[in-house]
């Protein structure tokens, strides 16, 4: 199986979610109040490459969707600016 980690295929990815399952963030999750029955929650670990986490939260952004996005506190990765 190949993986294909393009911005095009993560649309696709994600209008599949949406058309199967409500997407929640996590304090939605932990609060426990109405939680849909189908459901998920996207979180990302940012080990690389912030500028592509950023592309990725735009798209997001763009759809509708909330996300958690955790980065790692190293030179390359942590970036303010693109975390804010």
């Amino acid at each position: 199986m190949k993986l294909d980690f393009h911005l095009d295929a993560y649309k696709i990815y994600l209008d599949l979610i949406k058309t199967n399952y409500k997407i929640i963030k996590f304090e939605d999750y932990f609060s426990k109040n109405n939680i849909p029955k189908n459901f998920c929650i996207i979180r990302h670990d940012v080990d690389r490459k912030p500028d592509f986490a950023l592309e990725m939260a735009n798209i997001e952004k763009k759809m509708g969707i909330n996300s958690t996005y955790y980065f790692r506190f190293k030179n390359h990765t942590f970036k303010p600016k693109i975390i804010k």
